[in-house]
């Protein structure tokens, strides 16, 4: 198998919960991506790259709203427990403060974009 880092993308919908759900049910497969050995359950996708590359009305890296941030602990707690430990996180952040935040923020995230996932 080549040696390519995992690219998930989700789209952005107004209904997180039921696409969270979805997302979650297709990734927990026991057997191909987990297995339950004695000590616990046992992720069976190691040794990959995953960039979340996510997008984010407000600011969520920072400041008070650092501890609201449920988005990102949670993609990585799902792909941690399928054996996904190395994710790197790129958030366009701010996009509805307006045209020119958003604009920022996009460029911001596609050169770490462009950085991480060179052609």
């Amino acid at each position: 198998m080549a040696d390519f880092p995992l690219r998930l993308f989700l789209p952005v919908v107004a209904r997180w919960s039921s696409l969270w759900g979805s997302f979650s049910r297709s990734l927990l497969r026991p057997g191909k991506t987990f297995k339950y050995t004695e000590k616990g359950p046992e992720g069976l996708l190691r040794g990959k790259k995953v960039y979340l590359v996510l997008a984010r009305s407000g600011v969520c890296s920072q400041g008070i709203m650092q501890s609201l941030n449920f988005q990102d602990p949670n993609l990585k707690a799902v792909l941690e427990f399928i054996g996904l430990a190395d994710v790197e996180v790129i958030a366009a952040e701010g996009v509805a403060f307006g045209p020119e935040a958003a604009e920022e923020s996009v460029n911001a995230a596609l050169c770490l974009i462009a950085t991480a996932w060179p052609l």
